[in-house]
């Protein structure tokens, strides 16, 4: 949050030598967001390092428990907002819905879809805002729970920004996507939990 500088943070077990990698980067001033699964060190920490000044808000979304299976797939759209030929999901639903308004809460079917399976418990996803009117957020969430309070993508006027997730799915396989103001989106698959 509003660094002092442009740089970038890196997220990793506190055990471990730091990764050349970052985790997120970042410009003066800029609030920006991320997603990241991160394995904990054996005390059950992770160490974040900042390469220049900057305010930090580290939001827990998840764990895996250690026999979890972790299934990639080919990357798929499978929300849109927008209209045209170049603007379509991998099955021809969910496409062209129009922008998302202020405060709108929109259920996007994962389970079933793609190569997803139907019993599958949660989904790795991309969220792209596409040329939001205000500063705002989008918050994914399974649809049978209450939202939470930490935003999942963060953005700003005309910016067109992505972000990764894992999100867990409601039971009849879906995830809700709130949005503070209104923006075009796009939700694509990329892998899931069983």
């Amino acid at each position: 949050i509003r660094p002092d500088n442009t740089g970038f943070a890196t997220l990793y077990p506190c055990n471990e030598d730091r990764p050349t990698a970052s985790t997120i980067n970042y410009t003066t001033g800029q609030t920006i967001a991320n997603g990241a699964t991160v394995k904990l060190d054996p005390n059950g920490d992770i160490c974040v390092f900042t390469r220049t000044a900057t305010h930090l808000i580290v939001d827990i979304t998840g764990y895996l428990p250690v026999d979890t299976d972790v299934v990639t797939v080919t990357p798929a759209r499978l929300y849109e907002t927008r209209t045209g030929p170049d603007n379509t999901t991998v099955d021809g639903l969910q496409q062209g819905t129009g922008r998302r308004t202020n405060e709108q809460t929109t259920v996007v079917n994962i389970a079933g879809r793609h190569t997803i399976p139907n019993d599958a418990g949660a989904a790795i996803v991309n969220i792209t805002a596409i040329r939001p009117d205000n500063t705002g957020f989008a918050t994914l969430y399974p649809c049978n729970e209450d939202r939470p309070t930490a935003s999942t993508i963060n953005y700003t006027t005309g910016q067109t920004i992505a972000n990764g997730a894992t999100v867990k799915l409601d039971p009849n396989g879906d995830i809700c996507v709130f949005t503070r103001t209104a923006t075009h989106l796009i939700v694509d698959i990329t892998g899931y939990l069983d």
